[in-house]
């Protein structure tokens, strides 16, 4: 693994580092963020309304977390919030949409999100010191939405009843 992407993901499994006076990027930059951060409204409304009630409350905790923390971007509490509920909901769409993805064009589109997701993500960092990772990082929440949209699809063509509970669907 590149030096470069091992010191990525460490830094990205660290939530130890709490500093609110020091700034993640200046808010001229963040403000962006804070709008590509709306758009995971979008897959929150569309699993409401197909039902998927867990996935739509994920994404509406993501949209909170994400906005709460590029509208003041310092090493705080909130960006630990922001890293943690990210992942979880990374973890959760990812395992449910390997598993229901089946359709060949959401396999071959959703698949190359998911590199342009890695990519966008990883190019963010790299370019953390340069007016491009703000670009980057927009990128990278618009391609996470097309994944989850499908992903939330997917699962309602299915007719999974993935909210046994919460959810009329049936099998």
């Amino acid at each position: 693994m590149p030096a470069n992407l091992q010191a990525i993901i460490q830094n990205m499994l660290d939530i130890s580092t709490i500093d609110p006076t020091r700034y993640v990027a200046p808010f001229q930059q963040t403000r962006w963020i804070v709008g590509s951060s709306l758009f995971f409204i979008v897959p929150c409304i569309y699993g409401y309304q197909k039902e998927q009630y867990i996935l739509s409350f994920f994404s509406l905790l993501t949209t909170i977390c994400s906005i709460n923390f590029w509208r003041d971007a310092t090493y705080s509490w909130r960006r630990s919030a922001d890293c943690i509920i990210a992942k979880l909901t990374l973890s959760i769409y990812m395992i449910k949409g390997f598993s229901y993805v089946v359709w060949p064009p959401f396999v071959v589109t959703g698949y190359s999100a998911l590199a342009g997701i890695i990519y966008c993500y990883y190019m963010s960092n790299k370019h953390g010191d340069t007016e491009l990772w703000w670009k980057y990082h927009m990128m990278f929440h618009l391609l996470i939405v097309y994944n989850q949209m499908i992903g939330i699809k997917s699962i309602a063509d299915a007719n999974a009843d993935y909210d046994e509970i919460c959810s009329s669907n049936k099998l």
